[in-house]
C-alpha cells in the first residue's frame, strides 16, 4: 500500500556564510535556526515604499549574506520489511546535495524540476535524518568582463532563491511497484495507451486496468485483453473509439 509523510514544516537551518559554491556536509554547524518548508531563506530583494513581497517569514536580514545553508529534520518512518521509502521534493535552489545520516544520496542541480530520490539504504532503526544542502550554481566571467550564472535561474526569482522552497514528501511503496506511468491519447487514431513502468516486478508479472463510470468500478481489464462492449461504449461516449 502506498504512503505518504508530508515534511513541509519546521525544519532546522544552518546559514553557512562565506561558503560558496559548495554542497558538501560540514564536519561542524553552527547554531541551529528554525526555518519553514516550503520557503527561501534569502528575500527577493523587492521593495515597494514601506512593503517587501518576498518578506512573508520575517527571516534575519542576515540570512541574505548566506548563499550556502544546510536544512534538516529527523523523521520516524515506519516501514515494513522490504518497502522502499522515496523522497519527492518539488523544488530546490539552487544547487543541493541530498544525505540520510552521513550517507550521500544525490545531487540536483535542476532548482525548477523535481528531486525524486530512493532514500531507503539510509534509514535505520525506522529513523533517518535527512539534510539538504543547498548552495549557488556555480558563475563565469565572460570576455566583456561580465558574470553569468551557469544554472538555469530564470528570473530574480531564481537568481536569489535559496533553499526548499516547492512542497516536499516521503513515500512508502512496495517492493515491486508503478514507478513511472505515462497516458499517451491520439485523436486520429481514438486511442489511449497505458504505459507503465515496474520496479522490481517478478518475472511474469502483468498489469492490471480498473475503468472506472465516475467512482465506480466497472470492469478490470487484464493486460493485453480486449474491453467488453459497455466498457467500449463508456471510452466511445469520451470520444475513445
Amino acid at each position: 500500500m502506498r504512503r505518504t509523510i508530508d515534511m513541509g514544516g519546521s525544519w532546522e537551518f544552518y546559514p553557512l556564510y562565506g561558503t560558496v559554491c559548495d554542497t558538501s556536509l560540514p564536519d561542524e554547524l553552527p547554531e541551529a535556526e528554525s526555518i519553514t518548508v516550503p520557503s527561501g531563506w534569502k528575500a527577493p530583494g523587492i521593495a515597494l515604499r514601506d512593503f517587501n513581497p518576498g518578506d512573508i517569514y520575517g527571516y534575519p536580514g542576515r540570512w541574505n549574506d548566506a548563499d550556502t545553508g544546510v536544512l534538516r529534520r529527523r523523521v520516524h518512518i515506519s516501514a515494513e520489511p522490504g518497502e522502499r521509502v522515496f523522497l519527492n521534493a518539488e523544488g530546490v535552489a539552487q544547487r543541493c546535495a541530498l544525505y540520510v545520516g552521513a550517507r550521500h544520496i544525490c545531487d540536483h542541480d535542476e532548482m525548477f524540476l523535481p528531486l525524486h530520490a530512493d532514500i531507503t539504504d539510509g534509514i535505520a532503526d525506522g529513523e533517518a535524518e535527512i539534510t539538504f544542502v543547498c548552495t549557488s550554481f556555480e558563475s563565469t566571467t565572460l570576455t566583456s568582463g561580465s558574470v553569468k550564472t551557469t544554472g538555469l535561474t530564470g528570473s530574480w526569482f531564481g537568481s536569489n532563491l535559496r533553499g526548499i522552497w516547492g512542497d516536499i514528501s516521503l513515500e512508502i511503496l512496495p517492493q515491486s511497484h508503478i514507478s513511472d506511468l505515462a497516458i499517451r491519447c491520439s485523436v486520429r487514431r481514438g486511442e489511449i495507451s497505458v504505459l507503465p513502468e515496474l520496479s522490481d516486478a517478478p518475472d511474469g508479472a502483468r498489469m492490471h486496468y480498473e475503468v472506472l463510470d465516475g467512482e465506480r468500478a466497472v470492469q478490470w481489464i487484464k493486460n493485453g485483453a480486449q474491453p467488453t462492449d459497455r466498457v467500449a461504449k463508456l471510452l466511445k461516449t469520451a470520444g475513445i473509439q
